[in-house]
């Protein structure tokens, strides 16, 4: 049974590229800036991060850049379809160094997804090797714990981030990151990133690149470890973790707690779920916030009155993806009971007014912009001013409400963010990381855009408007303004390393007198806050003098509103810079590699001082003689301005289809490459192909759009051998997939002995209703030759059978899980399936219709522990059937001589037409055919348990060890005859003595349900997955001996 999520295509994709030595870029419409930027980028941060880590490029890098997330999140680069294999030994998946990268409208952090996805390149060559020999040899493959690689990329990517050092801060006070080795996803990563920090503080930058080289070399992170610190890893993360646990309580001791009298917005906050945007209505009555759990996004009003909170949106599903965090946006609208949301669906932006008094709700669709970041309304509620994306570009835009036209405010390569109406609507104020207070700068220049934002103030009064700057801070950031009062402001500033609220007011003072009075204004700024933890988001109500605040506590993110006594500033003495920011601005400064890029530009002093060694030609040092092709690098020329501004930009070409290999499996293998329905055999017997070897090869065009498999599955006796070929189209919405299956097979019963030639192909189409969610149909035509073998002249001269099928399958597919490790899922899984088939060029007309259901759901219970459940149903019906055979396991291998297979004196219904067989699994504690019949039905109940993971808190290097799982079970089931299995007429229910002139059929009231408990291990052994299942049948009340199962398979 096969589930798989899908992606979405809205849009379509027209390819171009830039061709560089060391990577190519890749782009499509509205994406050249960026192109030309993420190559100028990555010309800077490949070479910094070869240095870190010691290690050169050995393989091209292809960027795939995507102008915004959600047309990112529509590429099929990373789609796995089809089934699952059976046994995952064997398969290597061919990954090229592909980078994908997405605008947010921040071209900083777009510098970091480019520092990230780099770092990941240069470290996976050096964990896994960068030829194609090293990638496709499955026994290179490391078994590194989680925190290893991504916190080592964080690390390398957002080194001086201070929001991840938030999270770092956080989970430190919280004790949650201690345990590291028990960690995944994005708890993971910042427990990785702050021992990698740590170990780089202590031991110096070089450690990095040897305990990686050390770590591939042992293959194993303790001895890695072991071998350059000479400290035992367990120990090192004791001394990590109690440095960093003194360092942060120290460093809250002289900070706020929370306000005073502040009344919490929500009881108990979601400990995983991330709160965005808070904002304040203008009667200060309703504060509306956003939510967001791995993907799923949320909207409440809290009603201060009542205090009460109600939901009014809720949007996508939870994924394992990167999550995009910049929707919804929140705004009220001036009339105070209209809020206004901002949300993108199927690539379309679209502004919603939701009236909270009367549930009302309008949406108008935004056009001429890719994405918009921001918005705020005016006084008057009839203009708007948007921060959005336009070809790259992230600019502020007023927006007409009635004529719906847009104005473009400013136009340059910096981002400008988080705009506000201000002084009465008359102005525009904004953050940005632009250098200068102009409105003409560059569109090429990487100098323009700075490493922090600052606040500007753009004048709507104006003839010739100018930009204003308020503020000119090194290493700080001022960001998300509020309006207070006339040339008041309220914005978020991270001065001391910690996000809080500042204030900053324009003044004026007389700068001179001659005829008149002539004035200077300059502003003033100052901190309002000191809290130990930052503040992810706050709201300000000028009617009510009344804040509303989100404050990023450690475990539970906290919700308050609060009225403040005075808007003063705080005790300065208190006010002190955290160690991280004291960290940053000293490697800003002292960093002699790697400087800022304003830095970077500047002639290097060594230039002045050599230079008057060539002024002087009388005298030559033939010690230190400097050839003429070694003077620019002597003289760093290199570095000089004139060389560093030029950019040589390739010429830009169109990308045309080119397949490449991506997927080689050979592997021993127990089961059929397709699971097709098997053509009845006329026996009691469901065929296993037994041992065979299994080969399939892939190929896939760049962005993985076209998909070819072909396989090929040898019997060890030559007789069964199998054939696959599979195209795929997958570029547009709809998917297409084309697959011919040939199967061979022999068939023994005690009067014949043949050869059943099978032959299908298969039209799939599939169309995704989203990423979760999918309608699957299938056409098929298939033909069944079932070739006598001569036995005797009364089967030589049998003729031999030909039979032509032709049906259609509708299957919905929903997929909404999550892998938690191998096998261990979160989430739920279904299917819902009907097939139909018609013999063709038959006599008479031969129908066969199939329904059914599979249902999956898995419960995460306590430290990587789960609870599976499984519930399946299938009935065939029409003038021929489907005949199902109850019971065991998928991909048997039964080596056992006590234990058949099969269940020979379980009869079979022989009046019925039966067309096709098919085995009804899992039904542990019985052999195959305990129960059979047209319909079946199993209930299958797992605890899987990761015992040694459970048991130890540190990295398993062995594979096998570390996959090892103990599995509880229990399954109920049976199979029967008709619709009902109460007044089934089942031939298993019935034995017949036939001694001539006498019949006897002796009722055997068997009871239609069988039940199976038993427990199993699980594991990964040279690369397979092996089950071992231990289970006694309950059948009739009576506990049956124990039967032992060895199977190849995953899941259920």
């Amino acid at each position: 049974m096969t589930f798989g999520k899908s992606r979405v295509q809205y849009n379509k994709f027209y390819w171009q590229y830039y061709r560089f030595p060391k990577f190519d870029t890749y782009f499509y419409v509205g994406g050249n800036q960026l192109a030309q930027y993420v190559s100028r980028v990555a010309e800077e941060e490949l070479n910094r991060i070869e240095y870190s880590l010691e290690e050169v490029l050995q393989r091209r890098i292809i960027f795939i850049v995507y102008n915004k997330h959600s047309e990112f999140r529509q590429s099929n680069i990373g789609l796995i379809t089809g089934a699952d294999e059976y046994n995952i030994g064997g398969v290597t998946r061919i990954v090229d160094n592909k980078v994908f990268l997405y605008f947010e409208g921040d071209h900083n952090k777009l510098r970091q997804q480019i520092r990230a996805s780099i770092a990941q390149v240069l470290l996976n060559e050096m964990l896994y090797g960068g030829s194609f020999r090293d990638r496709v040899s499955a026994n290179t493959v490391l078994n590194l714990p989680e925190w290893f690689e991504s916190g080592l990329i964080s690390y390398l990517a957002y080194d001086f981030d201070f929001e991840t050092e938030a999270a770092i801060k956080n989970a430190v006070l919280e004790g949650k990151i201690q345990k590291i080795h028990r960690l995944y996803g994005e708890e993971a990563k910042i427990a990785g990133h702050a021992f990698w920090r740590y170990l780089s503080e202590q031991y110096g930058d070089a450690i990095v690149s040897q305990l990686v080289y050390m770590t591939r070399i042992s293959k194993d992170v303790e001895t890695g470890f072991l071998y350059v610190l000479g400290i035992p890893l367990k120990e090192m993360m004791r001394e990590w973790f109690n440095f960093h646990q003194a360092r942060y309580q120290n460093e809250v001791l002289y900070r706020d707690s929370l306000p005073e009298k502040a009344e919490p917005l929500v009881k108990r906050a979601h400990r995983q779920q991330i709160y965005g945007q808070l904002k304040m209505s203008r009667n200060g009555e309703y504060i509306a916030y956003t939510t967001n759990y791995e993907g799923q996004y949320k909207i409440f009003v809290y009603h201060t009155r009542t205090q009460k909170t109600k939901r009014i949106l809720r949007l996508e599903n939870r994924l394992e993806q990167l999550v995009d965090y910049s929707y919804p946006i929140l705004q009220w609208h001036p009339g105070g009971t209209v809020l206004t949301y901002l949300i993108e669906r199927k690539g379309h932006i679209w502004l919603h007014y939701y009236n909270v008094e009367t549930d009302e709700e309008q949406a108008r669709e935004i056009f001429y912009v890719d994405k918009v970041l921001d918005y705020h309304f005016s006084t008057s509620g009839q203009e708007m001013v948007f921060s959005a994306v336009e070809n790259g570009f992230t600019d502020i835009f007023l927006f007409s409400v009635v004529a719906s036209t847009f104005k473009r405010l400013t136009s340059d390569l910096p981002d400008d963010l988080h705009p506000r109406f201000v002084n009465g609507s008359d102005a525009i104020l904004f953050a940005s990381n632009r250098k200068t207070a102009q409105l003409t700068g560059s569109k090429d220049s990487l100098m323009e855009i700075g490493e922090n934002l600052d606040l500007f103030l753009y004048s709507l009064k104006d003839d010739n408007p100018e930009l204003k700057r308020l503020t000119d801070t090194w290493r700080i950031d001022e960001n998300h303004p509020e309006p207070y009062a006339i040339d008041k402001f309220l914005y978020r500033t991270n001065q001391n390393g910690i996000y809080n609220q500042g204030f900053l007011r324009i003044d004026s003072t007389i700068s001179f007198i001659d005829t008149a009075i002539h004035y200077r204004q300059f502003t003033q700024a100052f901190p309002l806050t000191n809290r130990r933890f930052g503040i992810s988001s706050f709201s300000y109500n000028t009617i009510q003098n009344r804040f509303a605040e989100i404050s990023a506590t450690p475990g539970r993110p906290s919700l308050f509103a609060y009225q403040p006594s005075a808007l003063n500033s705080i005790d300065t003495s208190r006010f002190k810079n955290t160690w991280f920011k004291n960290y940053y601005i000293g490697k800003s400064q002292y960093d002699s590699l790697w400087l800022t890029e304003l830095n970077r530009f500047e002639v290097d002093s060594v230039f002045l001082e050599n230079l008057p060694l060539f002024l002087n030609d009388t005298i030559i040092d033939i010690n230190h003689y400097i050839f003429e092709n070694e003077k620019d690098e002597f003289l760093q020329l290199n570095n000089s301005p004139e060389k560093q501004k030029k950019f040589q930009l390739p010429k830009q070409m169109v990308y045309f289809t080119n397949f490449y290999s991506n997927l080689l499996v050979t592997q021993v293998d127990f089961g059929f490459m397709n699971q097709s329905y098997q053509a009845f055999t006329g026996s009691a017997f469901y065929f296993n192909p037994g041992v065979n070897i299994l080969t399939k090869v892939g190929a896939i065009d760049l962005f993985e759009d076209y998909k070819i498999t072909g396989g090929i599955r040898f019997s060890v006796d030559f007789e069964s051998n199998e054939y696959l070929v599979s195209l795929e189209h997958l570029k547009y919405r709809l998917d297409k997939q084309y697959i011919y299956h040939r199967q061979v097979f022999e068939s023994f019963t005690e009067t014949e002995y043949a050869k059943i030639f099978t032959n299908e192909f298969f039209a799939v189409y599939k169309y995704p209703l989203s990423q979760i969610r999918a309608f699957r149909t299938t056409l098929t035509t298939r033909v069944d030759q079932k070739v006598y073998k001569s036995l005797d002249n009364l089967s030589l001269y049998k003729p031999d059978e030909l039979k032509f099928w032709g049906g259609i399958k509708g299957e919905y597919i929903l997929d909404n899980t999550r892998s938690l490790g191998l096998n261990l899922y979160d989430g739920t899984r279904l299917k819902l399936f009907g097939e139909y088939y018609n013999q063709l060029g038959a006599e008479s007309n031969t129908h066969l219709f199939v329904v059914g259901a599979d249902v999956r759901n898995y419960l995460p219970i306590y430290r990587g522990a789960i609870f599976a459940s499984r519930l399946a149903y299938s009935t065939s019906f029409g003038n021929s059937l489907l005949i199902y055979y109850l019971g065991g396991v998928d991909n048997w291998m039964n080596f056992s001589s006590k234990t058949p297979t099969f269940d020979n004196s379980t009869p079979i219904n022989q009046e019925k037409n039966w067309a096709y067989q098919a085995v009804a699994t899992n039904m542990r504690g019985f052999v195959q055919n305990v129960r059979n019949g047209n319909s079946f039905a199993v209930a299958n109940f797992e605890l899987r348990w990761p015992l040694l993971r459970f048991l130890f808190n540190r990295p398993i290097s062995n594979d096998f060890l570390n996959n090892f799982m103990v599995v509880g079970f229990s399954d109920l089931g049976s199979a029967w005859n008709g619709f009902n299995p109460a007044n089934a007429n089942n031939a298993y229910d019935y034995e017949e003595i036939l001694q001539h002139p006498v019949r006897v059929v002796i009722d055997r009231k068997h009871s239609p349900l069988v039940a199976g408990v038993g427990f199993g291990l699980r594991s990964r052994f040279l690369g397979y997955y092996v089950r071992t299942d231990w289970a006694w049948g309950i059948d009739g009340g009576r506990v049956l001996p124990r039967v032992f199962y060895l199977s190849l398979c995953t899941d259920f």
